[in-house]
């Protein structure tokens, strides 16, 4: 269980701290995210049908994308992505590391700030195992369908198809995925907070 102060890296450098966790909070996710020149986040793009998520540049220069459109961000800016609204996670444009801050407010949909806070957790796990590729996808189908399905819906959908076709499509191979041996969530290799 992730306490505030814990921070997780992955070979290429990128790093996850909580700044505030699920439990603690009740439902609000805060995380900072630092990440190398020329590295993104984890995400595709997607979106939550409830509630905001807000991003601030804590330091350096990124690239996200908003309801289809690219924006520029550096220090000291912010923005909020509605709820429903497609939406890529900031990628480093810059010459030194980019540090973001992330809050999710997912009480409205029980369960979902842990659920994202085990998501991030398993990205990074896979990382660590050389299980995801450059652009922070997990390598694997099914254990990409598993673990979005188990850890990230209904509160979180792919951009583009509609709901009922990734429920319809996610929900068998999680299921395949479970009978071979796979896990939704996967532990990484984390360092205590200080």
């Amino acid at each position: 269980m992730a306490q505030p102060g814990d921070r997780i890296r992955e070979p290429s450098g990128v790093e996850l701290l909580y700044v505030e966790t699920a439990e603690q909070t009740g439902g609000k996710l805060v995380v900072e995210w630092t990440v190398p020149p020329g590295r993104r986040l984890v995400a595709r793009a997607h979106r939550h049908p409830d509630g905001p998520e807000g991003w601030a540049v804590v330091r350096g220069r990124a690239r996200h994308e908003v309801a289809g459109v690219e924006h520029e961000a550096v220090a000291g800016d912010d923005w909020e992505v509605p709820a429903n609204t497609s939406h890529v996670h900031p990628w480093n444009v810059g010459s030194e590391p980019l540090v973001a801050r992330q809050t999710v407010d997912a009480r409205p949909i029980d369960g979902l700030a842990l659920g994202v806070e085990r998501y991030f957790e398993t990205m990074m796990a896979l990382a660590q195992r050389g299980d995801t590729d450059e652009k922070f996808d997990i390598r694997s189908p099914l254990q990409s369908a598993l673990t979005i399905r188990e850890l990230l819906m209904p509160g979180s959908y792919l951009a583009g198809p509609p709901t009922w076709l990734q429920d319809a499509l996610f929900a068998p191979l999680a299921a395949l995925a479970r009978r071979r041996g796979l896990r939704a969530y996967v532990e990484p290799v984390r360092e205590p907070s200080a």
